[in-house]
């Protein structure tokens, strides 16, 4: 890793990807699922917290979209949010200030909403704010290393998603080339990603240990 950006920046900055990307997945997929819940396939909502390996129950659409936003469970809308501002705040003086304050805004939107009806019409305006605030980041960035460190954890999260959500092998091909070219960016030594196996569960567990690669212990 380059001498730039601390070790603790560093994952703090990984994980800001990786819970934008999450937040960024979880609010297209959830208001995919509310579609269909509505009047197409009322488990579609169990079904998509199934693959995650959540168990979650509802009423109707609206109660769906409600557990899927602030449900007590580890992928609720909400809480990822909550996790990318708490990264984002520990390495706040290598990302933009126009990127930070449009993620406070969504953390805060979340925050007031959570006594109110939850309505696809807020969580695509998140949609698209969160959307809006990985453009910043990967645009204006201050430090192009900090740039790469987000944008590995994006791709790690995007791999992880797809294999989990969407039973899919070959829509990670794209992404695993570019997470290749990233990993030799920020390490010498970073060994290339190669595809050899198909079970599923080992290659999200690959593919979560490459920051390791990377990140080396000098604590």
């Amino acid at each position: 890793m380059g001498s730039n950006i601390t070790i603790r920046a560093a994952e703090h900055l990984y994980w800001l990807g990786r819970y934008l990307q999450r937040g960024e997945t979880m609010i297209a997929e959830s208001l995919n699922a509310y579609d269909y819940v509505i009047d197409r396939d009322f488990g579609a909502g169990k079904e998509l917290f199934a693959k995650l390996g959540l168990s979650i129950d509802y009423k109707n659409a609206k109660e769906f979209l409600h557990i899927a936003t602030y449900g007590d469970h580890n992928s609720s809308i909400s809480g990822i949010f909550e996790m990318a501002r708490e990264n984002a705040i520990v390495c706040r003086d290598l990302i933009d200030d126009r990127g930070f304050s449009f993620l406070n805004h969504i953390h805060n939107t979340l925050q007031e909403g959570k006594n109110r009806e939850v309505s696809s019409y807020m969580l695509e305006d998140i949609l698209d704010d969160t959307q809006t605030t990985l453009g910043i980041f990967f645009s204006e960035i201050y430090r192009p290393e900090a740039y790469h460190f987000i944008k590995f954890g994006q791709y790690i999260e995007r791999v992880d998603l797809m294999v989990r959500i969407f039973d899919s092998l070959e829509m990670i091909l794209l992404d695993t080339e570019k997470i290749n070219m990233l990993g030799h960016k920020l390490h010498p030594d970073f060994k290339d990603v190669k595809l050899t196996f198909s079970d599923k569960t080992r290659v999200t567990t690959l593919f979560n240990s490459l920051i390791g690669q990377i990140i080396v212990s000098q604590r």
